[in-house]
């Protein structure tokens, strides 16, 4: 069973004579876009507090003109939350600069330290190798008005450290 990534409900992720296209109701669509934009309304049309998006560089979950549609749509609800997640050494930043750029700040970013091709995000950030990196990147967004949140292992220690690179 894997979540629908807007809904949050359990879809079973393979069943005996049934295509997988038919369990992913983003295939369904003849554009997935259009999917992701309709499931977006929604869900802000039914009390979601925001929206959630993880670009990644291989665009197999959403694709980078859907982060700028979603970005769109949000003006239509003020007080709902765009987060967008994903690494900042990968393709994460200059989405977020663009957006900025043309006033469409995200609330939040979430740097998420995922390999490109990583099926899914499985661990934190190793601070101590990884923090240098990390805190210019972050006094950036902060800059630009966006708060940042670092996916991290449930590790006081390392929550420590987060919140002295200014996560």
């Amino acid at each position: 069973m894997t979540p629908h990534p807007v809904f949050g409900v359990h879809v079973p992720a393979a069943c005996p004579g049934v295509s997988e296209d038919l369990l992913d109701p983003r295939c369904s669509w003849a554009d997935p876009h259009d999917y992701d934009v309709r499931a977006s309304t929604l869900a802000l049309e039914n009390g979601a507090d925001g929206i959630t998006v993880h670009p990644r560089p291989d665009e197999r979950h959403i694709r980078t003109q859907d982060v700028f549609d979603l970005a769109e749509l949000l003006r239509q609800w003020p007080d709902a939350e765009y987060n967008i997640e994903g690494n900042p050494l990968q393709n994460l930043l200059p989405l977020v600069r663009e957006l900025c750029a043309r006033g469409q700040a995200p609330q939040q970013c979430t740097f998420v330290p995922d390999s490109e091709g990583q099926f899914t995000s499985d661990h934190g950030w190793d601070l101590d190798a990884d923090g240098a990196r990390l805190r210019p990147l972050i006094t950036e967004l902060k800059t630009l008005g966006v708060r940042v949140s670092l996916f991290m292992d449930p590790l006081p220690e390392a929550m420590r450290k987060a919140r002295e690179l200014g996560a």
